[in-house]
């Protein structure tokens, strides 16, 4: 559905945008009678996040959420137990981890942050991990802002980035259940988020174990980012005690605990 918002937004054609309007209130009901349909014929039925229960029942017009069942995605790799360990590997370095696009992603915001932070703080730098249609179109945006401090990895194992760096940054336009932030947080990586959907708030804390940038008027706004990580960058003190928390808050999603999770839903 997202697809056919932004060849709304983009097109000055009246026909085209009347047919695409079409498309999307067709999507709309076909998607929500689907999803109405299974969740007659199921025994259970399976949400990724507390927040997505409400949103579930809204979608499809269910009466009552007697089936549902949330269980999240567990953290599969592997991370230390031990915080003051974690806390000896840090530097400054913050990372963005994920596939490279317009559609979802929206990177371009990660860069448009790191514009209003590189030269306020010359000892940090950003690392982009991930690989993805946008990429070159971004390396090039970041070559001609001047941007020095910036590094594009490409696909690789997120898991020695996470090891070493003190902030994460996600910028999407929607998500389902991001498993980079809750990765991130089991290596005492502090989230830098928006918050355009509704399960980044079960996950993140704001203030407390991370940042929430809330849309303003459906809009990212790039210098709140910029403002509230740069309040993390400049204060060590702070930003170890929200790592602390990061790390304790991912414990909800260890393996443990979703596959017991999963244990009780078939006893």
């Amino acid at each position: 559905m997202k697809d056919i918002e932004i060849a709304m937004s983009e097109t000055n054609n009246k026909f085209c945008a009347l047919i695409l309007c079409m498309k999307k209130v067709l999507t709309y009901y076909v998607t929500s009678y689907s999803m109405w349909y299974v969740y007659q014929k199921s025994d259970k039925y399976i949400l990724l996040s507390d927040s997505y229960i409400r949103e579930f029942l809204s979608f499809t017009r269910v009466k009552k959420a007697t089936k549902l069942v949330v269980i999240t995605n567990p953290i599969t790799i592997p991370y230390i137990e031990e915080y003051e360990k974690i806390l000896s590997y840090k530097r400054k370095e913050i990372i963005y981890v994920g596939r490279i696009d317009y559609n979802q992603k929206r990177v371009y915001r990660v860069i448009e942050v790191w514009k209003l932070l590189e030269k306020k703080y010359p000892d940090w730098k950003l690392i982009i991990i991930g690989d993805g249609e946008e990429k070159s179109k971004l390396e090039e945006q970041s070559f001609q802002l001047g941007l020095k401090r910036i590094v594009f990895e490409g696909f690789k194992n997120p898991l020695e980035y996470y090891k070493y760096a003190s902030l994460l940054i996600l910028t999407s336009e929607y998500e389902g259940f991001p498993l980079v932030i809750p990765e991130g947080m089991a290596w005492g990586v502090v989230p830098c988020v928006y918050g355009s959907y509704s399960a980044v708030y079960d996950i993140v804390k704001d203030d407390v174990n991370g940042i929430i940038i809330e849309p303003q008027k459906d809009e990212f706004d790039a210098e709140n980012m910029a403002e509230r990580m740069s309040l993390l960058m400049c204060d060590n003190v702070r930003l170890k005690l929200m790592a602390k928390a990061a790390k304790q808050m991912s414990n909800q999603y260890s393996l443990d605990v979703v596959s017991d999770s999963w244990y009780k839903l078939f006893v």
